[in-house]
C-alpha cells in the first residue's frame, strides 16, 4: 500500500467516525440520520428549500421531500409562500418546530462548541475549508451520471 492509499484510508475513516458520531446523535434522540441533516440546515439557516438541503447535503429528493412533508404535517414546518419563487418551495420552523429542533440542536451545539473550543477556531475552519475543497476535487474526477469508470 502507498502512501497516498493509507492517507486516504485515514480520510476515510475520519469521515466514516463524524458521519457515525452525528448518526450515533440521532438515534438517541429517535431520529434517523437524513432528518438529522434537515434540522440541522434549518437549525443554522433558519430558512431554506429542499433543493438546498438536497445539494448540501448530496440527499435523494424524495428523502428530504418525505421529511419536509412529515414535518409540516406535524405542525413543525410552514411554506414561506413570499419568498418561493417557481417551484422551489422555501420552509421554515414554526413556533412548535423550533421547540422540537431545540430539543435536539441546541445540546449538539453545545457539545460542538466545546469541540471548537478544544481545537481552536482557526483550526476547524481550516479543517473545513480542506475537507470542503477535497470534496469538490473528488466530485469533479469522479464519474457520475452514466460516464464510464
Amino acid at each position: 500500500m502507498n502512501s497516498n492509499q493509507i492517507l486516504l484510508g485515514e480520510l476515510n475513516a475520519a469521515v466514516s467516525q463524524f458521519r457515525g458520531v452525528y448518526a450515533a446523535w440521532a438515534r438517541e434522540k429517535k431520529i434517523p440520520y437524513h432528518e438529522l441533516l434537515v434540522l440541522y440546515r434549518l437549525w443554522e439557516a433558519g430558512q431554506c428549500s429542499q433543493k438546498e438541503i438536497c445539494d448540501l447535503y448530496l440527499l435523494p429528493k424524495q428523502t428530504v421531500h418525505n421529511i419536509i412533508l412529515r414535518y409540516r404535517k406535524q405542525g413543525y414546518l410552514e411554506m414561506l409562500s413570499s419568498l418561493s419563487p417557481g417551484r422551489e418551495k422555501r420552509f421554515r420552523f414554526t413556533p412548535s418546530g423550533r421547540n422540537y429542533a431545540a430539543k435536539i440542536m441546541e445540546p449538539l451545539s453545545k457539545k460542538e462548541e466545546e469541540v471548537i473550543q478544544e481545537l481552536g477556531e482557526e483550526a476547524v475552519r481550516s479543517m473545513a475549508n480542506l475537507t470542503r475543497r477535497f470534496g469538490e476535487l473528488l466530485q469533479e474526477k469522479l464519474p457520475t451520471g452514466g460516464e464510464e469508470l
